[in-house]
């Protein structure tokens, strides 16, 4: 049987802003899946970096601690492959990033296992 692949380049735009957008990548494990989830989490940054620019604090909140921390939210622009690398080694099966900034804030809930992202305030 052929082994499935996953290419980031295959996964249409992340743009969160009226909705959920999600990846199926549970036919991958262990370190491709927590590659393929690095690639999907800088594709869903870019694809939203209009929205993430907005906002100048992040909040982590999650179930287990996350190590490294990135309270400016210039980390989520500016390496958001060293915070995707941190939300997942976590090991937590969701976080929700708490964005402020002057404009106002938003809340967005990251999964890991087909990954998923929404934000649950206006934005």
């Amino acid at each position: 049987m052929a082994k499935l692949a996953f290419l980031i380049t295959e996964v249409p735009s992340l743009d969160a802003s009226r909705r959920q957008v999600y990846v199926d990548i549970g036919f991958l494990a262990d370190e491709e899946h927590a590659n393929a989830f690095v690639d999907i989490f800088e594709k869903f940054v870019q694809d939203n970096s209009r929205i993430l620019s907005a906002f100048q604090r992040v909040e982590v909140q999650s179930a287990k601690p996350v190590a490294g921390g990135f309270a400016n939210a210039a980390a989520l622009l500016n390496a958001p492959r060293v915070v995707a690398k941190q939300l997942y080694e976590s090991y937590n099966e969701e976080v929700r990033l708490m964005l402020t900034g002057e404009t106002g804030s938003a809340v967005l809930v990251v999964t890991f296992d087909n990954p998923s992202f929404r934000f649950e305030r206006a934005i």
